[in-house]
């Protein structure tokens, strides 16, 4: 439990612009996803049945509790930018870089069955959990527009 929470504190690093050795927890990551393999053969061994490999190890120990920890950091840091800012930078600025972040992420050490789930999170969380804010700018900077063309 120990060496994740190691990696969530690197990966949370990294969101705050640290420089981190990506590479260390690409390796977790591929030992979390090699022990499900390794266990799948172990079964297959044992019941004379050929099993494809899962990604339960992984799943279950390090994604579902990375996907929490995004959540967590990114209602924090939609909260606080938008405390200082205008939606429309919010937009530009923080969504679309973010997601650029996190897809570069997901490809460069963590497993691709977390980049579905996780841009499903990541869009619940800056885009559909702020709709209210963006609505009521979107329409203020439509009543401004109108009445700044006449």
């Amino acid at each position: 439990m120990q060496v994740i929470l190691a990696c969530f504190q690197l990966i949370k690093a990294q969101r705050q612009n640290q420089v981190i050795d990506t590479r260390l927890i690409g390796r977790i990551v591929q030992s979390y996803v090699d022990l499900a393999f390794e266990e799948n053969l172990f079964a297959s061994h044992n019941s004379h049945e050929i099993t494809w490999p899962t990604l339960k190890i992984y799943k279950d120990y390090f994604e579902i509790q990375f996907l929490q920890e995004t959540k967590e950091f990114y209602c924090h840091e939609a909260a606080n930018f938008l405390a200082h800012n205008a939606i429309t930078e919010y937009l530009k600025k923080k969504v679309v870089q973010r997601l650029d972040e996190e897809v570069h992420r997901i490809q460069s050490y963590l497993h691709s069955s977390t980049l579905k789930p996780f841009v499903k999170i990541v869009e619940e969380v800056l885009i559909r959990d702020q709709l209210e804010a963006i609505y009521t700018e979107a329409k203020a900077l439509l009543i401004y527009e109108k009445y700044s063309d006449k």
